[in-house]
């Protein structure tokens, strides 16, 4: 294995546990240092090797392609979705950014897929209305049965004995005393 392949795997290592890390959550202290970690894997799969052989360089090239496009595309849904009217502001110039650079990805993915994955991307397309029409029919029926139940009267409050039961349980959890009658 030549040490450019060891800097691919090394690279993709540390960008799955800058990953892993930092879906820790902000509970843990260590959460912060996953998304440099994993931006750090990144550079170092994109930048440091030269002379890949093997499947290491089908995976480089892979993630180089992938990254030269998802860039523009994720900094255009990002502004486009910032711009979008939220409570009748409008940010026009964010948008027409955020399209542009939508549109640049677009050319950038269609640079590396030639006339024959059209077919592939129009079946795909198919899928994908099929998929959005049965969320439709999803949405649609969870509406229709939310409005046909209507509202319900709120519930009687706890009877005497019910409130010593929770009281109890919570004596029992949590330990101390909750202030009984």
């Amino acid at each position: 294995m030549s040490n450019d392949a060891i800097i691919v795997w090394a690279s993709m290592a540390l960008t799955i546990l800058g990953y892993c890390i930092h879906r820790m959550g902000p509970s843990f202290g260590r959460s912060r240092f996953g998304t440099p970690l994993a931006l750090l894997g990144l550079t170092c799969l994109i930048l440091l090797p030269e002379g890949v052989e093997g499947p290491e360089s089908v995976l480089h090239d892979s993630v180089v392609e992938l990254i030269s496009w998802v860039v523009p595309f994720s900094f255009g849904a990002v502004l486009v979705l910032r711009a979008s009217p939220t409570y009748w502001k409008t940010r026009p110039m964010e948008m027409v950014v955020g399209w542009g650079s939508i549109v640049f990805s677009w050319l950038v993915i269609s640079q590396y897929y030639g006339p024959d994955s059209a077919s592939e991307a129009l079946s795909g397309l198919w899928v994908s209305l099929g998929m959005i029409l049965g969320i439709l029919i999803f949405v649609s029926g969870v509406f229709l049965a939310e409005k046909w139940s209507g509202f319900s009267s709120e519930s009687d409050p706890l009877s005497h004995e019910e409130e010593m039961l929770v009281r109890t349980i919570l004596n029992r959890r949590l330990g101390g005393d909750l202030g009984g009658d």
